[in-house]
Parts: structure tokens; sequence; C-alpha cells
């Protein structure tokens, strides 16, 4: 009888062993598949800003080769090279995307660049209007940035696109 009472204790370790050793084997997976970390989005949202940055540059050269206008057509394509929309893009007089001083007018900018929703892995990117006065110089810019603190700013009289991404 003592035989049989020490052979279910040795099973009911190694099956308490097995548990714990399947659990563990199953977590590690888990997070190994796991791919939705915080950094997917924040690589998406680097993207975008690359791709504005360059649609941005790729308008002022159209500009340049088009001069003088107020407003081009910028192409855009995916990545077999088709093309997916075309925007029509206000210029400064000196051939920079612009648009109205506002929060509206940043997301037209967006949406000349971009030619996507405002929206990044689910999340919404917000557009933001920014004026500043420093001896007697006003400078403005958009900023483009997600609720979790990343950001990218663009300057529509410079064409600069500064990227402030952690």
């Amino acid at each position: 009888m003592q035989e049989i009472k020490n052979s279910t204790n040795n099973n009911s370790w190694a099956a308490a062993v097995l548990i714990i050793l399947f659990a563990a084997v199953a977590v590690a997976i888990i997070s190994r598949l796991d791919t939705r970390s915080d950094n997917t989005t924040m690589i998406e949202f680097e993207q975008l800003a690359t791709k504005f940055s360059d649609h941005v540059t790729a308008a002022h050269w159209k500009w340049k080769a088009e001069q003088p206008t107020s407003m081009i057509m910028l192409v855009h394509y995916n990545k077999e090279g088709r093309e997916v929309n075309r925007s029509p893009v206000k210029l400064s007089y000196l051939g920079w995307p612009m648009a109205d001083d506002s929060e509206e007018g940043c997301e037209k900018i967006w949406s000349y660049m971009i030619a996507e929703p405002m929206r990044v892995d689910g999340f919404r990117v917000h557009a933001d209007y920014y004026k500043d006065t420093d001896d007697g110089v006003t400078v403005s810019w958009c900023r483009y940035r997600l609720s979790s603190g990343e950001y990218f700013d663009y300057f529509p009289t410079t064409g600069e696109v500064i990227k402030a991404i952690d």
C-alpha cells in the first residue's frame, strides 16, 4: 500500500513539473510571437515622417521644374510602382507645400503629402499648428504627433521636416 502512495506522489510531482514546464514554454513562445509592441507604432510613424519629408522634397523639385506656379499635382505610388493617388498641392512663393495657418491647414498638408488617413497602427495622428515670434521674426509650423509623445515638425516657409521621435 505504501508503494502505491509513493507512486501516486511521484506521479503528482511529475505532472506538476510538466505543467510548469509547459506553461513556461507557452509564455516564451507567445512573447516571441507577439508583434503588437509599442515599437511597431513608433516605427510606422517614423516611416510616415520619412515619407512626408520625401514628398515635401519631391513637391519642391516639381515646383522648380514647373516654375512659376502656385500649385502642382503630386502623384503617389505604391511599393509596386503603381499610381495610387494624385494630390493637388498648394505651394508657397518659395515652392514649399503650404495651406491655411491652422490645424485644418496642417491636416491638408498631411493629406497632400501622405495621401492616407491620419492614423498609425490604429492610433490617430494629431495635427497642431504653432506660431512663434522671436526678435520680430514670426515662425510657424505644423506638428504631427501621436498621443504617446512621438512627433515631427514641418516648417512650410523652409520645407524643413524635423523628426523628434524617441
